[in-house]
């Protein structure tokens, strides 16, 4: 019985801090823009992801990117977060395990993709002030393109695992694993 509750425990613990996450993305996914221009707000986009008292700690990164504290607490929530995916993927059974673990992936990863595409503008500001680039040069100087991509990329996967996760037959099966002793009446209730 004390194993049953253990992993009672820790699905209810993991899928809680999930939710959260889906929450805050689910609020600003709309706010992300994929123009084709350089992402000059990146940084205001990782603050309103990280806007929960799970990643509170790691919001001042972004404007502080290179320096060892803000890096340090960044390198270490998003490890956190990886070793949250491993664990759903060990706790959840089935596709819902890869589902989670795939959000959890995802999110981390856009988080640090974001924080990387913010050292670059932060070049491209540099170049602009000290050797007086234009704009054009400044993309070109740092490769923004390249990385801009990988943004753009980060975040349709976060949106693609997003959409994995948050439909009623996978959040149907997550929540029968979390209560461990699911009757058919559950099972049906998922699809109402």
């Amino acid at each position: 019985m004390a194993i049953r509750q253990s992993l009672f425990n820790r699905r209810l613990s993991i899928w809680i801090t999930v939710e959260k996450l889906m929450g805050l993305y689910r609020e600003n996914s709309k706010l992300l823009k994929q123009d084709g221009e350089p992402q000059l707000a990146i940084s205001l986009d990782f603050v309103w992801l990280t806007n929960t008292t799970l990643l509170q700690e790691i919001t001042p990164a972004i404007s502080h990117t290179l320096d060892n504290k803000w890096q340090l607490a960044l390198h270490l929530k998003l490890d956190e977060l990886r070793s949250l995916s491993k664990e759903a993927a060990f706790v959840f059974k089935g596709k819902p395990n890869t589902a989670i673990a795939g959000f959890i992936d995802a999110y981390q990863t856009l988080l640090m993709t974001m924080y990387q595409y913010q050292i670059v503008l932060n070049k491209m500001k540099t170049g602009i002030e000290k050797f007086h680039w234009t704009l054009e040069d400044a993309i070109e100087g740092v490769s923004e393109k390249t990385h801009r991509m990988a943004l753009y990329d980060a975040e349709n996967h976060l949106a693609a695992t997003y959409e994995k996760l948050n439909n009623s037959w996978m959040l149907g099966r997550i929540e029968r694993q979390i209560r461990l002793d699911s009757t058919p009446f559950d099972f049906l209730n998922t699809f109402r």
